[in-house]
């Protein structure tokens, strides 16, 4: 046995290299472990940036979708809120002569948006085009030959194609006729000082907090010999650009075209529910003659006026077809003691189709649109000007007719929907000329107090929409 002792020590006793094999063996799990957690931290920070850009791209989203309902549903179809410029989560129009700045945060509020943040937490930012501001006052005719303001630069400069710097997401092409911007600020870079105070003052030029202030959220940059500022949109007020230089510019721009906008209003312009709220002013009208049984309505305003000037809008003696009057005293003083025109009416609103219990306001960019006919059964001549007891379309031939059928309609409301391939209306020569508003049997009834309209779906050569109102006053949607 105690020969075999150190045999077996022997024996037992590692290798000479044992003992270096194994702590090879230790340093390259401690390699491995290290280079796992650097991995796992990169795929974390990965992770991460992913998580952030899509709730940015979210955000971003949820702000146009909500801009585009707003400037299809409100009371002025095709116009958008002003910025936020004290943070206060709605638009601040100046008064009513304009926005105080084109540029502030999005009033996420005023949208009846969550708080949306991007991806590093911060509100987003917004410009509007100055033709889309909403502001009452300047009653800007805003419709679908508005062109918004705003650009989308290139390198080289505004109205340049080639490809703008990528930023750290895909960017919007080079492009023009935007009507808004929404901004992802991104987070902090160099000196931005956010740190929100206690001003409440919407005037950007009076506001000393820096946290209101556009320069600390929105980046400027120069590429070659130009320098693009999305605080002040450049020299202009409208021009911004997109790039890729996360360490100096992290701005991320989503555009809304004027075609973006225009796209959704001209489907509720083009809705007969639509066009029925002011052919219902035409309703009240007929029935407050000084009795119950006089329906005339109004004259016609003339074709060939300037659509900007809402005085040309006025009614003319024995125009029965024409553009939709606003103005309609001469219509007034050929019925006896009609309620629109007397003291009890608002001097401003006094034969004016202002009078109406809820006269829409999109008629004022709208007016263009919009035609009108009335039959000579309820004329304001009719019978010689006496009211007739009761304007009836009993003969046929003295009331307005839909699609070949009789005459049974005491007056027609159309809108001509969105120009056709064959029309243009850039100009105020084009905008005269009904050609480019109006197609088939109503271009020629409206030119020529004609008495036959046609009624029918929207196709290539056809789109105009129209209401009838019947001898009782009532709307008939359909024509039928």
């Amino acid at each position: 046995m105690t020969v075999a002792r150190p045999f077996a020590r022997a024996f037992l006793r590692s290798p000479p290299n044992a003992s270096k094999g194994a702590a090879l063996l230790v340093i390259l799990f401690l390699v491995l472990a290290a280079f796992s957690t650097i991995i796992v931290s990169q795929l974390s920070k990965a992770n991460l940036g992913t998580q952030k850009q899509k709730k940015t791209q979210e955000a971003l989203a949820q702000a146009k979708e909500a801009l585009l309902a707003y400037a299809s549903t409100f009371e002025r179809p095709g116009v958008l809120p002003c910025p936020d410029t004290n943070n206060a989560g709605s638009g601040n129009p100046n008064g009513n002569v304009n926005c105080y700045s084109r540029i502030g945060r999005l009033p996420w509020k005023q949208l009846g948006l969550p708080d949306l943040r991007d991806g590093d937490g911060e509100r987003l930012w917004y410009a509007v085009s100055a033709e889309f501001a909403n502001v009452p006052s300047t009653q800007v005719v805003n419709n679908e030959e508005s062109t918004g303001l705003l650009n989308i630069c290139g390198p080289a400069g505004c109205g340049n194609s080639s490809p703008i710097p990528k930023p750290p997401t895909t960017p919007p092409l080079p492009d023009s006729n935007i009507a808004a911007i929404v901004f992802s600020p991104g987070a902090p870079i160099g000196d931005d000082n956010r740190q929100d105070g206690t001003d409440t003052e919407p005037d950007p030029a009076k506001n000393v907090d820096p946290a209101k202030k556009a320069s600390n959220y929105l980046d400027s940059i120069a590429i070659d010999a130009k320098t693009f500022d999305n605080s002040s949109g450049t020299t202009n007020g409208n021009d911004f650009i997109a790039a890729n230089s996360p360490g100096a510019f992290n701005d991320q721009l989503l555009p809304i075209s004027a075609a973006e906008v225009f796209a959704n209003v001209n489907r509720r312009m083009e809705n007969k529910a639509t066009l029925a709220g002011i052919a219902n002013c035409i309703v009240e009208y007929g029935t407050n003659n000084s009795t119950s049984s006089d329906h005339r309505l109004p004259w016609s305003a003339p074709l060939s006026i300037d659509i900007g000037v809402t005085s040309q809008f006025g009614d003319i003696v024995g125009l029965r077809s024409g553009r939709f009057p606003h103005t309609i005293g001469n219509s007034a003083k050929q019925t006896t003691v009609h309620t629109w025109a007397t003291s009890a009416i608002p001097a401003a609103k006094r034969n004016t189709f202002a009078a109406c219990t809820n006269f829409p306001k999109w008629w004022t960019s709208w007016k263009s649109y919009l035609f009108y006919a009335v039959a000579s059964n309820f004329s304001p001549d009719f019978d010689g000007g006496s009211a007739p007891s009761p304007n009836s379309c009993s003969s046929p031939s003295g009331c307005l007719s839909v699609n070949g059928g009789v005459g049974k309609f005491a007056a027609i409301v159309v809108f001509s929907g969105q120009k056709l391939a064959s029309q243009t209306r850039a100009s105020l020569v084009n905008q005269k000329d009904t050609f480019n508003y109006l197609e088939e049997a109503n271009l020629s009834s409206i030119n020529g107090s004609g008495t036959v309209f046609l009624n029918g779906g929207a196709t290539t050569t056809f789109n105009d929409t129209i209401v009838c109102i019947n001898p009782d006053m009532t709307i008939s949607p359909d024509c039928n």
